[in-house]
């Protein structure tokens, strides 16, 4: 397994995106793991409505249970 390098702080995206056009992702992420993406989308939509729920208790209203 080789060692993958750190990924550097960017002062900016447009830094950030530079940085990715000249150098290998390989390099900074293990690929041969791959993230299952609907788990993640699923994992998302979950937090959105968990947040959506709490919102009412903060403006002091307790319409959800």
């Amino acid at each position: 397994m080789k060692k993958l390098k750190k990924i550097p702080k960017f002062k900016s995206y447009e830094e950030e995106a530079n940085f990715w056009d000249t150098h290998e992702l390989s390099d900074y992420f293990d690929m041969s793991n791959p993230i299952n993406k609907d788990h993640l989308i699923s994992k998302k939509k979950d937090n959105i409505l968990n947040r959506l729920k709490k919102q009412p208790l903060r403006q002091g209203l307790n319409t959800y249970k």
